[in-house]
């Protein structure tokens, strides 16, 4: 990945317009807890074409889901929390030299 910038993700629901309240972190519209309120944030610096595949991803998965589901797919509640659990997944199961050779195919 010859380009050396990188972005900042914020996978914490940098972005939520639902009011809450202060005491218990319930939206007051429709009475579910709000992201802040149950998730943990987390930041990752991620290269820029790795952050492309996951925009065109997520709006991708968007698209098809609200077309075939009621599901309002939310991108920090949702896309991202399974981005990281399907990675996770697939890291739980890795040796030392299989972590290694993953991380040199995404250095080259």
């Amino acid at each position: 990945m010859g380009d050396d910038k990188e972005y900042l993700i914020k996978l914490d629901g940098d972005k939520d317009d639902t009011e809450t309240t202060a005491d218990s972190g319930i939206n007051t519209e429709s009475g579910t807890r709000s992201l802040r309120s149950d998730y943990e944030r987390f930041c990752a610096y991620i290269p820029p074409e790795i952050r492309d595949q996951i925009d065109e991803e997520y709006r991708r998965l968007r698209y098809e889901c609200s077309r075939k589901f009621t599901l309002n797919l939310e991108k920090n509640r949702h896309y991202y929390t399974l981005v990281v659990t399907k990675g996770m997944d697939e890291i739980k199961g890795m040796s030392a030299e299989e972590f290694a050779q993953a991380v040199n195919n995404i250095e080259s």
